[in-house]
């Protein structure tokens, strides 16, 4: 309302039009019927079919970065994720969920090469969980961290973010004790 109306060169929106037009006496339950039409649609989907249809997108997910293909270390973090869920919810077939794991780490770790600081800070936010795996990877992982962690540190002290420069100095010092 502080703004006034986009068509009007000057703000002459005062409370008492906005309460004039502010008007809701029509009810609308349109999305109510999309909501149970889209359930109807999902609930058709078999478990079965929806573990081979998230199993063939992780697949064809780390079947492209194997290929060359550049994702985001946000997708790197996701099929890592996804990978060690389904290690632990299917042991059977604990070996694929492994290679899909590894091949997680690595597109983790190569995007970690002209990394930005929403992405560090991503990385950082799951290291917790990336350092505790049984895979060599992890301490390239970890020597990756650390070398990123001080460039995220100038930045944040060039810009005066001193809460998150602290945190990131505390996770630094982990990282240094193998903690």
């Amino acid at each position: 309302m502080q703004r006034g109306r986009c068509d009007q060169p000057r703000n002459d929106y005062n409370m008492t039009l906005f309460n004039e037009k502010n008007r809701n006496e029509e009810f609308d339950d349109g999305i109510l019927k999309y909501r149970a039409a889209r359930a109807d649609c999902f609930s058709l989907e078999s478990n079965a079919q929806r573990f081979g249809r998230v199993t063939e997108a992780l697949t064809d997910t780390l079947t492209a970065y194997a290929e060359g293909a550049k994702f985001s270390l946000e997708t790197a973090l996701t099929c890592r994720a996804v990978s060690s869920y389904l290690r632990e919810k299917f042991p059977r077939d604990a070996d694929a969920w492994r290679i899909c794991e590894e091949a997680s780490l690595a597109a983790i770790l190569k995007s970690c090469d002209n990394i930005s600081l929403t992405d560090a800070r991503l990385l950082i936010l799951d290291l917790p969980n990336l350092l505790r795996l049984p895979y060599p990877e992890v301490k390239d992982l970890r020597n990756a961290a650390a070398q990123i962690i001080p460039q995220m540190m100038n930045v944040m002290r060039t810009n005066s973010l001193w809460r998150d420069f602290v945190e990131t100095d505390y996770i630094q010092d982990l990282l240094k004790t193998g903690g």
